[in-house]
């Protein structure tokens, strides 16, 4: 019965892995204030939302699809919400979050916003993504002392690492819905000298990727004893990734999984910059080399509708970080 008397608030955030995560601090804002937490997310997403500890109910919605989002409506409206928060920038958002009914409604000022929302707070391009979210969940009353974001995740046990560290990589990335951004990616060579490091120091490395990421994965441990781990399914990698001692990545989805989990995770940062979107878990490392590239960052959260940044026909701010200086960050993350 008690369960019943609990605040309800639907948080609306459909995409993206990285995205999910960095929301983690505002929910957990949300849960220790007593509410009951319910996200609306895509399907693409629905399975790192299993692993928010801060989260009661997760309702999934195929956007594409009329009849899907009918239904999600329908459901929204049963559960009766007290709030209902919007964490994105769009009009489609915004009329869903007026449709699903709550008493007070909230999200970030934007241009189609006017008179469907009760309370609009700034969107601050100039901060992190996690404290953009947290401002609107300050801005409503609610209140946490740790910013960090959080996932939880059984550890998988990984062969071939007795007595030696097991560091994990993912030589891919950039590929969202909407969205694929290959500048985002650390080269594969630069990949393959760290794992040549690594190995010299007797630790046991495993690359990590998608089935469509397999060729990707493939050209960065050739020559190394690395062994490849296609994973099927977003549990799967992080549970693997929980039993780790780093890993490494480019500002990846499976980075701020890794980071999440609360393992030392080396993000390499070129295009976005670690300031908006670095990894926040408790040991996280995030890298860039300033002065690459003039235009670098250029995929930031002011500028992003303008999709700029998919003009760059070479990545030097990320060919410029070495695998000197992420061996050196994996090193020291683990003292």
């Amino acid at each position: 019965m008690e369960s019943e008397k609990r605040k309800k608030v639907l948080v609306i955030k459909l995409c993206c892995l990285g995205d999910i995560v960095q929301t983690t601090p505002a929910l957990r804002a949300f849960h220790e204030a007593g509410l009951e937490v319910h996200l609306l997310c895509s399907k693409w997403v629905k399975d790192i939302a299993g692993m928010v500890p801060f989260i009661d109910k997760t309702h999934v919605i195929d956007a594409g699809n009329p009849l899907s989002a009918a239904a999600a409506l329908f459901r929204m409206r049963r559960e009766k919400f007290d709030i209902a928060v919007n964490f994105h920038r769009d009009l489609k958002s915004f009329i869903f979050m007026k449709l699903a009914g709550a008493r007070l409604t909230a999200g970030f000022e934007w241009k189609g916003s006017g008179g469907m929302v009760d309370r609009a707070f700034k969107f601050n391009p100039d901060i992190h993504e996690t404290q953009r979210y947290l401002s609107v969940a300050r801005g409503l009353g609610f209140k946490t002392d740790n910013e960090y974001t959080q996932l939880s995740a059984v550890p998988s046990e990984l062969d071939g690492a007795s007595g030696r560290l097991k560091i994990g990589i993912f030589p891919a990335g950039g590929s969202n819905p909407g969205t694929v951004m290959p500048t985002k990616i650390w080269p594969a060579e630069k990949f393959n000298a760290l794992i040549r490091m690594l190995e010299e120091n007797n630790a046991a490395v495993y690359a990590f990727g998608s089935v469509q990421d397999r060729p990707s994965v493939e050209n960065a441990v050739k020559g190394t004893g690395a062994k490849i781990m296609i994973t099927r399914a977003i549990g799967e990698f992080a549970s693997y990734a929980a039993g780790l001692d780093a890993f490494v990545a480019s500002d990846t989805g499976p980075l701020h999984i890794a980071a999440a989990l609360g393992i030392p995770a080396i993000g390499i940062f070129g295009p976005t910059s670690p300031e908006h979107f670095g990894a926040r878990g408790k040991k996280s490392v995030n890298l860039r080399e300033s002065g690459a590239c003039l235009d670098s960052p250029c995929c930031e959260p002011g500028t992003f509708h303008k999709r700029k940044f998919l003009d760059c026909a070479d990545n030097i701010c990320m060919k410029a970080v070495t695998p000197e200086k992420v061996f050196g960050a994996i090193m020291e993350s683990l003292k």
